[in-house]
């Protein structure tokens, strides 16, 4: 039977979050490419083969060769910023080619620098910190790891949705600091209108 999220406990509510994947890339910031995530084995694979160009991937080529999404054809490509388009491609990484072990991109997602930001007093605050366009994490680490990440075919890439579930579990970390006050702050400038 489902169970409507107002009506459960506050137990059942931290299990069912603990119950959800995500990156803590913080873990990882001393040199993201180490990361066990981009493992060849368990992992998701590691930096893209610049020599593998199957079905012309994105950055021409530096398509996923190791790792349980070697050789993986997406559905989704892209003809330019302005259209999407069925297409299929292989998964694209290309590390930043100026900070390929992650170090630099890897110190601005740093435990340290993640408190600093849960502990901004308001959701603005909160939001411009996680997006900004050159220290943000929630664009930092799309940005460093390139290909489908970085791009409207993001979705391509499983590692994304574990990115993008700990963007979400730092709102929700960065909500229950004071519950009574951010529960419901949605205050800000209005984005991409």
């Amino acid at each position: 039977m489902r169970r409507e999220w107002r009506q459960m406990s506050c137990v059942e509510k931290r299990q069912f979050i603990q119950a959800v994947k995500f990156w803590d890339w913080t873990k990882d910031s001393d040199t993201l490419a180490y990361s066990p995530l981009l493992n060849e084995l368990p992992g998701f694979g590691s930096d893209g083969n610049p020599q593998a160009d199957f079905a012309n991937g994105t950055h021409g080529g530096y398509c996923v060769t190791d790792g349980n999404f070697a050789n993986h054809m997406a559905a989704i490509d892209y003809i330019d910023t302005s259209r999407v388009t069925p297409s299929s491609h292989c998964v694209s990484r290309r590390f930043d080619p100026e900070d390929p072990e992650g170090r630099h991109s890897g110190a601005l997602i740093t435990r340290s620098t993640i408190s600093d930001i849960i502990a901004l007093p308001d959701f603005a605050s909160f939001s411009d910190a996680m997006l900004n366009e050159t220290t943000g994490p929630a664009v930092v680490v799309p940005n460093w790891m390139q290909g489908d990440m970085a791009q409207y075919t993001a979705p391509n890439d499983v590692l994304y949705f574990l990115h993008l579930t700990q963007v979400g579990r730092l709102w929700w970390v960065w909500q229950h600091q004071v519950t009574a006050l951010r529960l419901n702050d949605y205050t800000g400038r209005r984005r991409n209108d």
